[in-house]
């Protein structure tokens, strides 16, 4: 924690602006309210498990989508700028969607599909964006330190917006007289939700930008696009996304439906996930330092995987709660060592496509499990929905270990930025 305070002082001024816009967006949008009440919402206003897998898979449809446009903007108008877009459209997107309701059949789920889309193509600008942004004011030596602490404050601030989401619908309801099953207390929650996000809006605007970006890891001698390796990495978090989109996905879902659980426990449960998963990301140098990264985030990804186990095999709350935990605990802690590692694979002009194919490959993979799961579900359970991704975020961290576990030459990293399997520098003769 002293190192962490001590690096602290010495980021930039728009780094520590970042992470108040991530706050505000962690606690709204992005892993806090939206994420607790959307699909519960949803389920409010006559929808089943069919409904929700659709309206999330064209949330995943839009990210997907738009992922390799989004690096092209980056490249073209500044990340500042594309993450300033980002956020208005999350806040525009998320604003839209409770207001399905004034709308009759079909018109309801053009409209929820639609505001879904807008809120996603603000995550995919988000997600491919803020890698440059942050890499851009940033210096290599600090980059453990600022992924790993974002790693933190994403879920630090889902656990404070896991609370009030668990809270908002019964203080709605209370004012506005009528039961916490009805859609209303949700839609209201929900606004405040996108309310918080056009604060973060407010305080991105107080950024300046990168003025230079900062060199990373040399790619390919030839300086042709590494596009094997890009490719590579991209199926790796294909995978990877399957187990986790899974479970963000219908968690909520399972636990309403599926075990009758009350709205405040599903909330305390995604913010006491949120929490711990916050101190599982601020570990990540530490596990990084004595592992290597590559390591690190295998051995993050099988705890993932089994992590699962509890909530495909035991149908109880005990045990769904122990295996969502897990999941979003060892996923905070996986995550920003990838980032960091495939960011640092290439060079700094080709870290704008990294990120992009990357997003693409996480938003179609998690389109195909929300789209699918809830048929699976409806068909055969949420059982064989949980193994089934499982299973296939274990091949894709066996196909990461086979490609990563000894350098091939793709790439030289920079003195003391890139771990080796053995934990070891790369280093780059001068």
């Amino acid at each position: 924690m002293l190192s962490y305070a001590r690096t602290f002082r010495g980021f930039d001024r728009d780094v520590r602006l970042y992470f108040g816009v991530a706050a505000l967006l962690g606690a709204s949008v992005f892993g806090g309210i939206t994420v607790v009440l959307q699909n519960l919402y949803l389920l409010r206003i006559g929808y089943g498990p069919e409904a929700v897998g659709a309206v999330n898979a064209a949330s995943q449809i839009a990210l997907a989508a738009f992922s390799l446009p989004a690096a092209i903007l980056g490249r073209r108008f500044g990340s500042r700028n594309m993450l300033l877009l980002a956020i208005a459209l999350l806040a525009l997107g998320n604003a839209c969607l409770p207001l399905a309701e004034a709308f009759a059949e079909p018109s309801r789920l053009v409209w929820l599909l639609a505001a879904a889309a807008i809120a996603n193509v603000g995550i995919a600008l988000l997600l491919v964006n803020d890698k440059a942004f942050v890499m851009g004011v940033t210096t290599a030596e600090q980059r453990n330190h600022v992924y790993s602490m974002l790693g933190a404050a994403w879920p630090l601030a889902a656990f404070v917006g896991g609370l009030i989401a668990g809270i908002l619908p019964f203080v709605f309801a209370k004012s506005l007289g009528v039961g916490p099953g009805e859609p209303a207390p949700y839609r209201y929650a929900l606004l405040v939700s996108a309310g918080l996000a056009a604060a973060g809006f407010v305080v991105m605007t107080r950024t300046r930008g990168p003025s230079a970006e900062v060199g990373g890891a040399r790619a390919t001698a030839s300086g042709r696009a590494p596009i094997g390796l890009i490719l590579a990495m991209s199926l790796v978090v294909f995978a990877q996304a399957a187990g986790e989109s899974s479970v963000r996905t219908f968690f909520n879902v399972y636990l309403d439906q599926g075990l009758g659980v009350a709205t405040p426990t599903i909330g305390a449960l995604a913010a006491l996930a949120a929490l711990v998963g916050a101190f599982a990301a601020l570990s990540m140098p530490f596990f990084a330092r004595r592992l290597g990264r590559p390591r690190t985030y295998v051995l993050g990804s099988v705890a993932v995987v089994a992590s699962m186990l509890p909530l495909a095999l035991v149908a109880d709350l005990r045990a769904a709660g122990l295996g969502y935990v897990g999941v979003v605990a060892f996923t905070s802690l996986a995550r920003p060592c990838n980032i960091v590692f495939q960011l640092e694979l290439v060079r700094q002009e080709w870290r704008g496509l990294m990120a992009g194919a990357t997003t693409l490959a996480f938003g179609v993979s998690a389109a195909l499990v929300s789209l699918l799961g809830g048929y699976l579900i409806a068909g055969t359970g949420y059982s064989a929905l949980f193994l089934a991704c499982g299973l296939v975020t274990l091949v894709g961290v066996a196909w990461f270990w086979a490609y990563f576990r000894t350098p091939r030459g793709e790439y030289v990293a920079p003195r003391g930025s890139l771990e080796d399997s053995r934990g070891q520098a790369v280093v780059e003769e001068s």
